[in-house]
């Protein structure tokens, strides 16, 4: 025998529970120096602290927006936040995994321009910020202890 789901409870329940964390969030958010728009919703962290105009990288490929959104910001980066810098920048893109596009794109950078190196695990930082660094024969990892994402 089947028993009948009340889906009104269900949401009603649902619906709650995402106005208590709703609200957590916005307790918690000005703590941590985030934040919090006029309507209470979460504002994400901006990686470009407002120093990008929607034309910065208007008609740029993935590699030489990341190059000069790096070099605008002048401090290491990791993926998801050179994500959003570039779409915030007018980087037009279709693709269905931008993280794997951005992710495959500085990986690229990194083994032919040598321009990019990874600073840190998750981490991307422009290679003229590092000027001791040495690079493996093929990998582009660097020497001086850093890791690759997983």
């Amino acid at each position: 025998m089947e028993t009948a789901i009340d889906y009104k409870a269900v949401l009603k329940d649902l619906l709650a529970k995402r106005a208590e964390l709703d609200a957590a969030i916005r307790a918690i958010q000005p703590m941590a120096g985030e934040p919090v728009s006029q309507d209470g919703v979460a504002v994400p962290s901006n990686p470009t602290n407002g120093t990008l105009r929607s034309d910065t990288f208007f008609g740029m490929g993935i590699g030489d927006a990341a190059v000069k959104f790096l070099g605008l910001v002048k401090a290491p980066k990791n993926i998801q936040q050179i994500m959003l810098a570039l779409e915030q920048g007018g980087l037009t893109h279709t693709s269905k995994n931008f993280y794997g596009t951005v992710f495959t794109a500085l990986k690229r950078r990194v083994d032919n321009e040598g321009d990019i190196t990874r600073v840190k695990r998750g981490e991307w930082g422009l290679t003229a910020w590092y000027p001791g660094l040495r690079k493996g024969k093929k990998t582009g990892e660097t020497s001086e202890g850093t890791e690759g994402d997983s």
